[in-house]
């Protein structure tokens, strides 16, 4: 996998008309195309391995197989968005897809705060605004929300 600057690939991007795949129509895709969005990237389809996803959409967008990857070209740039990586970095390196990247760049350049209209059935997103002294490892936390209670053995990790 590549590993990039997404400023600099978004530059990049924007220039040229390169075709964007997101390889995982999931949630993670969903999320994954959400911050492309934000970045003024639009993805060109999704890939998934499930052939009951193959020639359906998927977020607006055509899911396709490994074949109708593969027939796209190895010039098309590929973000891994599914939790199965090694399967899939195995799966694009064998179709010799120079332009295979992870998320986390692209998902560590877009605020997520506030509302989030577009993401996936049954995921939830919780702003926290924590002090500055707030300790980094794992820290307890209870969310209530309505009068429900999370359980007391909730963690929340922060990172320094």
């Amino acid at each position: 996998m590549k590993d990039y600057k997404i400023d600099e690939f978004a530059a990049a991007i924007r220039a040229n008309s390169v075709p964007i795949v997101l390889f995982g129509a999931g949630r993670y895709g969903k999320i994954a195309q959400y911050a492309l969005q934000q970045l003024g990237i639009s993805a060109t389809c999704f890939c998934d391995s499930d052939p009951l996803k193959h020639g359906t959409t998927f977020c607006g967008l055509p899911v396709i197989s490994h074949e109708g990857l593969a027939a796209m070209g190895p010039e098309c740039h590929v973000f891994i968005s599914c939790n199965y990586i090694a399967p899939v970095v195995f799966a694009v390196q064998a179709m010799n897809f120079p332009n295979l990247y992870h998320c986390i760049g692209l998902l560590e350049a877009v605020d997520f705060a506030g509302s989030a209209p577009t993401f996936a059935d049954g995921f939830g997103q919780v702003n926290i605004l924590l002090a500055e002294a707030t300790p980094t490892g794992e820290q307890p936390i209870i969310i209530a929300v309505g009068g429900i209670s999370s359980p007391s053995t909730a963690t929340l990790a922060v990172a320094p």
